[in-house]
């Protein structure tokens, strides 16, 4: 099963260099010789701006998967102000706009996109898209979509429906992010959901962590059961149930098994007055947050993060940004 999770942007088309170039890692390409045309533009008026929405330059998502199975990457990004495209790599590092054809534009073009998962959900061999939303005072247009891939055309062009509310993960939430993972071991991916909800009616006042539940911009855990009769999967929110109660403004999340016992923990950086979370697995289907005993220090303010092993010691260690921060597992 073949998963891709969402970058931050893009910038420009990056390859290897050939050898003639020793000097150099990776060569621009021009949208010209690549044929990528997308542009992320935000266009501010009275209403829509950084003093009155302040994510409004957080920008969009890009992912990458073969979507029509031909053996190339092809390329889907999101837009805020603009429509979402997807790119087919026609080779030689040549792509074709299929937006329109492929049948994944907005259904409004007031949908606000941000993050981007290119995965199998439904393990019919295809990979399928899962767009979060965000922004948006109107729910309706705040809620997360889900291309299911159809097939091909008679041109090669990977035709998709969309299907969120049938899968039941249209979620109105202010949605940064998405993880699919297996939380409960039992074969299937589950879906977790950042949430980033800053448009308080006072944002600059001081208001105390809410560990209840009830915080509008808290977390989403949604547990996958396939439906034989419907032939795909149903989600269902076991947020509060599995534990993911804490309140956040969550800019990224990580998957990871941190105290490798075989269980998915999850990571999620936060921004301003939460500190990150470590959603520890506890193996019967609820989390506990330990960021507090794993972690002897936090950004208090993060934004993106990853996670390798820097010094190939069999352990893994974490960069999140801020003002960029290294920790290593000890």
């Amino acid at each position: 099963m073949k998963k891709i999770q969402i970058g931050a942007w893009l910038i420009g088309l990056l390859v290897a260099a050939c050898t003639q170039q020793p000097s150099t890692s990776f060569q621009l390409l021009s949208p010209e010789e690549s044929g990528v045309q997308f542009a992320n533009t935000i266009t501010e008026n009275d209403t829509l701006n950084i003093l009155v929405k302040e994510f409004v330059y957080n920008g969009g998502g890009v992912a990458v998967g073969d979507l029509n199975g031909d053996g190339l990457e092809d390329i889907f990004f999101s837009g805020n102000q603009v429509d979402n495209a997807l790119y087919l790599n026609k080779g030689n590092l040549k792509f074709e706009d299929v937006t329109a054809a492929a049948g994944v534009k907005k259904q409004n073009v007031l949908f606000w996109s941000s993050g981007i998962n290119i995965l199998d959900l439904n393990l019919d061999g295809k990979l399928d898209i899962y767009v979060c939303n965000t922004l948006h005072p109107n729910p309706e247009f705040r809620r997360n979509l889900l291309y299911i891939n159809q097939g091909n055309d008679a041109n090669q062009i990977p035709i998709f429906k969309e299907m969120a509310k049938a899968y039941r993960i249209d979620d109105p939430s202010h949605s940064a992010h998405a993880q699919f993972f297996d939380y409960d071991n039992d074969g299937d991916l589950d879906l977790f959901v950042g949430v980033n909800w800053i448009e308080r009616e006072y944002p600059n006042q001081f208001v105390n962590l809410n560990t209840d539940g009830t915080a509008p911009n808290r977390d989403l855990l949604f547990q996958n059961n396939w439906n034989d009769s419907l032939g795909h999967p149903v989600f269902t929110d076991i947020s509060l149930s599995a534990g993911l109660v804490h309140d956040g403004y969550s800019h990224s999340s990580l998957i990871v098994d941190f105290n490798e016992d075989g269980w998915q923990d999850i990571y999620v950086a936060n921004d301003y007055q939460s500190n990150d979370l470590v959603y520890i697995n506890n193996q019967n289907g609820t989390f506990t947050n330990q960021a507090g005993k794993i972690f002897k220090h936090f950004s208090l303010s993060a934004m993106g993060s990853d996670v390798a092993d820097i010094n190939n010691d069999g352990a893994a260690d974490f960069f999140y940004l801020r003002n960029a921060t290294l920790l290593q597992q000890t």
